[in-house]
């Protein structure tokens, strides 16, 4: 029940800002220098409290589907996560466009396309560990208690499957920070 507590809790904690006033945060942008214009401009643009959500959003439905089908009652609150997550995901985004509405054109920065590349193969990576880590816990939900020989198997595939991607993403990560990537801007 405290994990059911803590998955509402989390949600909120994403719906919530889209519906608080501007105005504070605007008073917070009139002293912001470039540098922090900059950073406000990245975390906008990123999506990844947005696939972070879906995902989370996803693992919580395909466990209540479970847990439901198994007869327990508690599966539906758990499907009342996955709606609040799916909102959080859809919160989170109309927060990003008001941020960005308020930041304007300030803090744009045009990165090299070698540092776009490198960074869509990172994202590339990010997928496939993401895939390895939703099998993994799919194959968890559907066996929980007494699971087949075959299953540990696949989940051990699974498993690999997510290494794979987190490697992936840290090697190329690194080899971005170590070739200095992110701190040339696109030739104008």
């Amino acid at each position: 029940m405290g994990q059911l507590i803590f998955a509402y809790c989390l949600a909120a904690l994403f719906v919530i800002p889209p519906l608080l006033p501007a105005k504070r945060f605007e008073r917070h942008l009139q002293g912001a220098d470039e540098s922090r214009f900059r950073d406000l401009r990245r975390f906008a643009e990123s999506r990844w409290t947005a696939y972070l959500l879906g995902v989370w959003s996803l693992l919580a439905a395909v466990g209540a589907t479970f847990a439901v089908a198994r007869g327990h009652t508690i599966g539906w609150a758990w499907y009342g996560v996955a709606a609040a997550y799916a909102l959080g995901v859809f919160s989170v985004q109309l927060h990003h466009q008001r941020l960005l509405r308020l930041i304007g054109d300030r803090g744009k920065q045009e990165r090299a396309d070698r540092y776009k590349q490198r960074a869509a193969k990172s994202y590339r990576f990010v997928a496939v560990g993401v895939t390895g880590y939703i099998g993994m816990r799919v194959m968890e939900y559907a066996y929980p208690h007494s699971p087949p020989d075959w299953s540990e198997a696949v989940r051990g595939a699974f498993g690999l499957v997510m290494a794979v991607g987190a490697v992936g993403f840290l090697v190329i990560r690194a080899r971005m920070y170590w070739s200095g990537d992110d701190l040339e801007t696109a030739a104008r």
